[in-house]
């Protein structure tokens, strides 16, 4: 068989032909300690994350892995929002940040490895995190089905509303993606593009002001930039999708050659680029909301933050392959 499925000390492995490999840690938040993708049929997979070990996975925070972000990412501003005529207020760092279930226990579902690929389905119930219910309004359950197969990684979303009442929520993914992909080149070479045609205004705090401004001179990602000299932390918007609506980031290697691409459904309608000189690593993010989009909302600001009514169900879509690049 061409795809396997199986449990380590790190947690569950998901192993396809030529190296492939994407291990995902359920004890924390459902992230990924490594992932491994083939450019080509019979190329040897190359590792594309920032891989930790276990305990620094444990340690790092937002500061490593693939960290989910919801239901809200990014901050909030004072920790405090208004929804349907109440008051919330999340206790904790001056802006709490990414929401509630990416640094938790999650639980392992089902899970399955064909000769066309290999999934597990991971599950994470808002009503066994503890969260106080005056810092957030509602209960959710949101799964998460990790795949590998031959087009390379697949990230699947389902959140339902389990309470009794609407609740707000947004989603966005974090991950930590080497620069360079392999030994041999160089941070400030590697290229990065995003299809957007604004970005969202922050303050000092990193915090969007609501107002969006057209990409100029080093924020305009379109064509791709080299990170040469930049730090990055910047959320973009108004999007130029394909065909399907989807959108797609994408980092490239010019010494190695390749490309990595993130692609992500409709839904995800802003991009964050997030990446230190210092960090080794650069994150394209896709959110499906702008940070502190429960305040931008209150004050008709349109920010992408969706609402689910009791029962009901929406998905998401995310997939990262690697490939060889002109360059």
């Amino acid at each position: 068989m061409a795809f396997e499925l199986r449990t380590s000390e790190l947690g569950v492995e998901l192993l396809g032909p030529d190296g492939a490999r994407c291990v995902v840690v359920p004890a924390v938040g459902s992230q990924l300690a490594s992932l491994r993708l083939s450019p080509e049929p019979a190329a040897p997979a190359v590792e594309v994350l920032q891989a930790p070990s276990l305990e620094h996975l444990e340690r790092a925070g937002w500061g490593a892995g693939a960290p989910i972000l919801f239901p809200f990412p990014g901050r909030v501003q004072g920790g405090t929002y208004p929804y349907r005529g109440k008051t919330y207020h999340i206790h904790g760092a001056r802006h709490p940040l990414h929401g509630f279930v990416g640094l938790v226990p999650w639980t392992v579902v089902d899970g399955e490895a064909t000769d066309l690929g290999v999934w597990v389905r991971t599950r994470v119930d808002h009503a066994d995190l503890g969260v106080d219910p005056e810092s957030f309004p509602g209960r959710y359950v949101l799964e998460v089905t990790h795949r590998l197969d031959a087009a390379g990684y697949g990230h699947d979303i389902e959140v339902c509303n389990a309470g009794d009442g609407p609740f707000p929520f947004g989603y966005g993914w974090h991950p930590y993606f080497r620069t360079p992909l392999v030994s041999g080149g160089l941070r400030e070479d590697c290229a990065v593009r995003v299809p957007a045609q604004a970005r969202w205004e922050l303050t000092a705090e990193l915090l969007p002001t609501g107002r969006r401004l057209a990409v100029e001179g080093a924020y305009d990602l379109r064509e791709g930039r080299p990170l040469a000299g930049r730090s990055l932390d910047d959320p973009f918007t108004l999007l130029q999708p394909d065909e399907d609506g989807w959108s797609e980031a994408a980092l490239t290697d010019p010494a190695a050659a390749l490309r990595l691409t993130v692609r992500a459904d409709a839904a995800f309608a802003h991009w964050v680029v997030y990446g230190p000189r210092t960090l080794g690593a650069v994150c394209l993010e896709p959110y499906t909301c702008v940070p502190d989009a429960f305040n931008l909302e209150a004050r008709g600001v349109p920010s992408g933050l969706m609402e689910l009514e009791p029962g009901d169900r929406w998905q998401g879509r995310l997939r990262v392959r690697l490939e060889r690049a002109a360059v």
